[in-house]
């Protein structure tokens, strides 16, 4: 039985799933599910742009290769808003099954807070989630 966020004492999460693989989001959001958050789930990196701007979201889950704009563009998009508009930045975590070498360190030049390996192992997403939600801090009950 996996314990949910409140559960762990921890304020569940509002996280987007940026991945244009509909089956890949799916099985991220159950996980989401799992541990009590909210999700939303965009196609694209234009689209998970677009999201950021008009939502309140702890984390986003982004695919690094998808169409009309990649995981490295959108995320070089989302930390210029955010410096724009002096708000504070969200978690932004890859997912990606390219572990070639400079694949980290391109992560870091475009602004991401680190990476998921795909395959993604459901206990590492947890962990990771579990992770973010304790920096957030504790939940208000």
């Amino acid at each position: 039985m996996i314990a949910s966020l409140a559960e762990r004492g921890l304020k569940p999460l509002h996280v987007l799933v940026a991945e244009d693989d509909r089956s890949n989001a799916k099985l991220l959001g159950l996980t989401l599910k799992l541990l009590g958050c909210s999700w939303d789930w965009v196609e694209n990196g234009q689209a998970a742009v677009d999201a950021v701007r008009t939502g309140n979201y702890a984390l986003v889950l982004m695919d690094l290769q998808m169409p009309i704009m990649d995981g490295f563009q959108a995320t070089r998009a989302i930390r210029a808003w955010e410096l724009s508009q002096k708000s504070p930045p969200v978690n932004i975590l890859a997912q990606t099954a390219n572990l070639a070498p400079g694949v980290q360190d391109q992560c870091r030049e475009a602004g991401l807070d680190g990476y998921l390996s795909k395959p993604l192992s459901p206990q590492r997403l947890i962990e990771v989630i579990v992770e973010v939600a304790a920096r957030i801090g504790p939940s208000a009950g």
